[in-house]
């Protein structure tokens, strides 16, 4: 499932405790760097930011990635992701769960109201023999909001997909 947990130990609660490293959290929310990047970022020494990324290492909160190139990326991992965004995971579980039970609501409230008889009582205005319009605009309604989360969703996920930076030389 989805639940990850991160356990509050006195070693992890220490390693947050730092500004510094709350910080490198941020910066690396945005996109992955290099400790030289960071450093530039923040406006402190490289072996300040080395240090403090070590911490968060260890942690578990940052993953170094080293794809063969000359310097190492550092990313967030879940656990760093949950820091700073601890209930995204919720909503999106939410969001994508009531989607279809939206539309589902709305298929069977439309096909109630598709199946029932229509009474024909000889009136001129048949309108108002219509078999319970509360299925009708009940289902559409259910139809619209299925629409409308989908859209958000769909949205949402645009904007959280970001271009990848372009590579700069950084020597590390």
């Amino acid at each position: 499932m989805l639940s990850h947990t991160i356990p509050l130990r006195r070693e992890t609660l220490e390693v947050l405790s730092s500004e510094q490293r709350v910080q490198i959290l941020k910066h690396l929310d945005k996109r992955r760097m290099t400790i030289t990047e960071l450093s530039e970022e923040m406006e402190c020494a490289k072996s300040t930011v080395h240090h403090h990324v070590e911490k968060l290492i260890a942690s578990g909160f940052v993953a170094a990635i080293d794809e063969g190139h000359r310097w190492v990326y550092l990313e967030l991992t879940t656990q760093g992701h949950m820091i700073l965004h601890p209930s995204e995971r919720t909503r999106i579980v939410l969001l994508l769960t009531s989607i279809p039970f939206a539309f589902l609501g709305g298929m069977v409230l439309l096909g109630f109201y598709l199946t029932r008889p229509v009474l024909y009582t000889g009136d001129v205005h048949p309108l108002w023999n219509i078999p319970d319009p509360l299925f009708l605009v009940g289902g559409i309604g259910l139809l619209g909001a299925g629409t409308v989360l989908a859209a958000y969703a769909i949205l949402q996920k645009k904007a959280r997909v970001k271009p990848s930076p372009s590579v700069t030389l950084a020597t590390d």
